[in-house]
């Protein structure tokens, strides 16, 4: 639960810094999609970690294994909390590649961001909701 005030007074910040997205783009489903996003990052980084305690395998390639799948993970949180402080698709496509790799547990955090991109409004909508209100 910290985790979820922390990353809920990020882009509280963010917002009020005028880095967000100016329409309101919190939608009832918008915090279950965040939730399949970090519950696929956990289970990738308890994946990561697991190559650490397999003595089946040599050393040298259970770090080097354990350090890429890191690094896949460290690439889809850094994009998902970017996404979501910013609501620029790029960083939810950063988001999605860093799952790839973990197909087919990273599938839960693919339909997580899927459904955060599909909650965003396009730029169509947020133009017509402008040129409508001018």
């Amino acid at each position: 639960m910290p985790l979820i005030r922390w990353v809920g007074s990020v882009r509280a910040l963010a917002e009020n810094a005028g880095v967000g997205p100016n329409t309101a783009f919190l939608q009832l489903f918008e915090p279950f999609a965040m939730t399949l996003a970090f519950v696929s990052i956990l289970i990738n980084a308890l994946i990561s970690f697991s190559f650490f305690v397999r003595d089946d395998i040599s050393a040298g390639f259970r770090e080097g294994a354990a350090l890429i799948c890191l690094g896949f993970v460290a690439v889809s949180f850094l994009g998902l909390l970017a996404h979501w402080a910013t609501g620029k698709k790029a960083f939810a496509y950063l988001a999605i590649a860093g799952f790839v790799p973990f197909v087919p547990i990273g599938l839960i955090g693919i339909f997580g961001v899927k459904k955060l991109l599909n909650a965003q409004p396009s730029e169509a909508d947020v133009a017509s909701a402008g040129a409508q209100g001018a």
